[in-house]
């Protein structure tokens, strides 16, 4: 199942810098699947399942946050297998 997880700017307002759990795209991923929710650069769990790689365009979006850079909102897709 493809999903469509947008990153908007209360996500990034009320993100937390170098925080997994309470990044903007954590919480883009919360407030879209309503599970708890664990990002690093390259990757992302959602709930215990790992979501696998983040699109690239996440990961350096994370990096820019992190770094105290400008980010502004997007969008991405994440694709959910069923266990």
């Amino acid at each position: 199942m493809k999903i469509k997880v947008q990153v908007k700017k209360e996500h990034i307002k009320k993100g937390k810098r170098a925080n997994s759990h309470a990044c903007p795209i954590a919480l883009a991923l919360r407030d879209t699947f309503k599970e708890r929710i664990t990002v690093e650069s390259g990757y992302c769990l959602i709930g215990d399942r790992n979501s696998g790689n983040l699109p690239v365009s996440a990961s350096r979006f994370i990096d820019n946050f992190d770094d105290g850079l400008f980010v502004k909102p997007f969008s991405f897709y994440r694709t959910l297998h069923e266990t």
